[in-house]
């Protein structure tokens, strides 16, 4: 049940990046230069992905200061020039390591900073005609200190922890 929920969960926050997944598969771009017209094939036979995996986390003024994650609300801060240098080197791939689009606290509502950083994510690497995967770490019930739990007390407190996705319907139903 708890498979099937996290299934759920990870389709809804799907949702409101698939216009611009839409506009990143239908340009063409890489799948058309390798001659595959099934997105799929790319994942068979001979290695044609190569990239690099990168990662972002709301930045945290109180604990990261300016500096460590960059000043915005999502850090570590990526420009253009860095998907171009990555494509130039022979790049075709980015996994985005992203914070979940939803609020990890309710009424877990949209929230338009976190998209609005994954939309000029998308969009810097689709002008690089790369391909990119997104991996949703974080959203309803699940902060990105779930994953620190062993450093609780070392530099963020224990008020930060919430993975209550497993234990909470509307978490599994946001």
């Amino acid at each position: 049940m708890k498979r099937m929920s996290f299934i759920i969960v990870i389709l809804v926050l799907l949702a409101p990046v698939s216009f611009s997944l839409k506009c990143i598969v239908q340009t063409g771009g890489m799948a058309a230069a390798y001659g595959a017209t099934d997105k799929m094939a790319l994942w068979k036979g001979a290695t044609q992905l190569r990239g690099a995996n990168i990662f972002q986390r709301r930045v945290y003024k109180v604990l990261d200061g300016t500096e460590f994650m960059g000043s915005g609300y999502v850090g570590p801060p990526y420009t253009g020039d860095d998907f171009r240098r990555l494509a130039a080197s022979g790049a075709n791939l980015v996994v985005i390591s992203h914070p979940g689009l939803f609020d990890i606290k309710p009424p877990y509502s949209l929230n338009r900073e976190l998209q609005s950083n994954l939309d000029g994510l998308l969009g810097m690497i689709a002008k690089e005609d790369m391909f990119a995967v997104i991996a949703f770490r974080t959203g309803p019930g699940r902060s990105p200190f779930t994953f620190h739990l062993d450093e609780t007390g070392d530099w963020f407190e224990e008020s930060h922890l919430d993975d209550s996705v497993w234990e909470r319907r509307t978490a599994q139903d946001a």
